[in-house]
């Protein structure tokens, strides 16, 4: 059995979070195509922050300043156990871009972005973080 770790990034800027959409191919999560929250794999030597901090200027070119960990989700793929890791994050601009392994970004209210999100990305949420997107 394999671990990994992950972090996602909840994203925001003002009264949005940013949410993009994977490229359309292969994807170890059978993510592939659909809309998440960024961010990627921690790295040996990484900490989950530094991890966090890589990945969003990775994938959408950003600097974010960590505000919190929100919580984490244990998920089993086949041979894999993968901890995914969530924080709230604030970002210093709106200016994202696509990159890495995004085809496209977007800034939407926090209802609009959890109803975008993949519903395997939604399945991994804590009710907590399930009430943060919707209060």
């Amino acid at each position: 059995m394999k671990y990994v770790s992950v972090v996602l990034g909840l994203i925001t800027h003002g009264d949005y979070i940013l949410v993009g959409k994977k490229v359309d191919r292969d994807h170890p999560a059978g993510l592939g195509g659909l809309w998440v929250l960024p961010g990627g794999r921690v790295e040996e030597g990484e900490s989950l922050e530094q991890a966090l901090v890589r990945e969003i200027y990775e994938e959408t070119g950003l600097a974010v300043r960590i505000v919190q960990k929100l919580g984490e989700y244990l998920q089993r793929l086949a041979d894999t156990t993968v901890t995914l890791n969530y924080f709230r994050c604030h970002a210093t601009s709106n200016v994202a871009r696509p990159g890495d392994d995004l085809e496209l970004v977007s800034w939407l209210k926090a209802p609009e972005a959890y109803a975008r999100l993949a519903p395997p990305v939604r399945e991994a949420f804590s009710s907590e973080l399930v009430k943060w997107f919707r209060d």
